[in-house]
């Protein structure tokens, strides 16, 4: 961990019996979730935490020996994690997996449409690696027999924040899974702020100061509702085609604009009038005023010159 630079770690089958929190060597934290003291340890999940980021863990959740979450606050941003082991293909039985997956969520769908609904993103799969670096199995003395099982999910806002995720290839561990690491900018406080793209607006503004603009949206109103029955329709849809004449008469007359954040909106009491008062303003700031005629007072300014000499 310290020479990677890691702050949380999930290693996976910790065969651990209960669920608790404990100091481990270096001060690093041990949290983990297993089966009962009377069963059988076969898998068990946990996290190890460095001393600083342990520091900030506000909440545990031990679910099962496949499934723990933690909360860590950081400044005012919460981060929850959530370690899942799920069952292999293989290795399993139909109702372990089935079972597993029962208490994870409803369905394998349900599970679905809630990363959906999250907007969640896979990490170890965002960046263009080699193939060492992106296959987390390999088969026991095989090394061309390879799968990509293991990855780490986290949130679309929190994308633009993911430096890199691959897989470390020659970390030596007693195991056929390969760790995948994930580094991920922690410094930003900054709430996610959705883009908002600008809706086109009437330019009201320029409808308001020009009364050619309203006789001739006036005149074209009424030519374009001569020419259509409204004595069918009902109250709303006859409100509905007038709204509707109107406002694309004006479109076409005024134009549109659109509104950026932060842009200055128009004011009530810039006009004509004083516009040409500001213009009028800065004419006579520029015009070029003769200069003052010198005053009749005696300067106190002591002369560079000596005083004359008496005869």
């Amino acid at each position: 961990m310290n020479r990677r630079r890691i702050t949380v770690m999930g290693p996976a089958d910790c065969r651990r019996k209960g669920k608790g929190c404990k100091e481990i060597h270096s001060n690093n934290v041990l949290i983990w979730s297993g089966v009962e003291q009377h069963q059988r340890a076969k898998h068990g999940v946990a996290f190890i935490l460095h001393p600083d980021t342990a520091k900030n863990l506000t909440d545990t959740a031990y679910i099962s020996e496949r499934v723990i979450r933690m909360t860590i606050r950081e400044k005012d941003r919460i981060t929850n994690y959530i370690y899942v082991y799920a069952p292999c293909n293989d290795s399993y039985s139909d109702q372990e997996k089935d079972d597993f997956f029962e208490e994870v969520s409803d369905s394998l769908s349900q599970l679905l449409s809630l990363c959906a609904e999250h907007d969640l993103v896979i990490a170890n799969t965002l960046f263009q690696h080699r193939r060492s670096h992106t296959q987390t199995w390999y088969r026991w003395n095989d090394l061309i027999t390879t799968s990509q099982i293991d990855f780490i999910l986290t949130r679309t806002t929190r994308r633009n924040r993911v430096h890199d995720a691959r897989v470390i290839p020659n970390a030596g561990l007693d195991t056929d899974h390969r760790p995948v690491v994930m580094w991920i900018d922690g410094s930003s406080t900054k709430p996610h702020r959705r883009k908002v793209t600008p809706e086109e607006q009437i330019n009201w503004h320029k409808f308001r100061k020009s009364m050619d603009i309203q006789e001739e949206t006036r005149r074209k109103v009424t030519e374009s509702l001569e020419h259509i029955d409204t004595n069918n329709m009902t109250a709303s849809e006859a409100w509905c085609t007038f709204r509707d004449t109107l406002l694309n008469t004006v479109k076409k007359a005024c134009g549109t604009k659109r509104q950026k954040r932060g842009q200055r909106k128009a004011t009530v009491w810039w006009n004509d009038e004083v516009k040409e008062a500001v213009k009028e303003k800065k004419r006579l700031a520029e015009y070029p005023w003769p200069d003052p005629p010198p005053s009749n007072k005696i300067s106190a300014r002591p002369s560079s010159s000596p005083p004359p000499r008496r005869p």
